[in-house]
């Protein structure tokens, strides 16, 4: 397994504690990693981290999942924290691709090109080829910059 830490966000709405918690679990398996991806919704739940190392969590290889919110997921893999690999969905390059797309990351709503909006299937293979071999998934369409 080449991620040892998974981090993941949890947005309390009680009226007592409303706010953000942050959770990881180290030397996940596979197992633990999906449910955490599916567990995103866009609400509750909206950030993942997928972590080769939990030092210099900024600069360490990683790969970031977001949203859940209508089955939209956006997600980049870097493995230095400087170049950034961006899922793209199968098929871009059509004239809505640069629609925009709300989906919530982090807490907040943000907007994205369509293109960069992908399906809970397509972002649980990308999840898994980094997981298990730190690799970004060659059936996946990725955007370098």
């Amino acid at each position: 397994m080449f991620v040892t830490h998974l981090d993941y966000d949890e947005w309390a709405a009680e009226v007592l504690r409303p706010g953000y918690l942050h959770r990881e679990i180290a030397h996940p398996d596979w197992e633990q990693i999906e449910a955490t991806i599916r567990a995103l919704d866009g609400v509750a739940q909206t950030e993942v981290a997928l972590r080769a190392s939990n030092e210099n969590p900024a600069d360490t290889p990683h790969m970031m999942i977001g949203g859940g919110n209508e089955g939209r997921y956006i997600a980049y893999a870097t493995y230095d924290g400087r170049r950034l690999f961006d899922l793209h969905r199968s098929g871009a390059g059509s004239p809505t691709d640069d629609e925009d797309m709300r989906v919530v990351v982090g807490g907040q709503e943000g907007i994205y090109y369509a293109r960069e909006v992908v399906d809970l299937a397509t972002v649980l293979v990308a999840a898994r080829a980094f997981a298990l071999d730190g690799e970004l998934a060659p059936e996946l369409n990725w955007d370098a910059h």
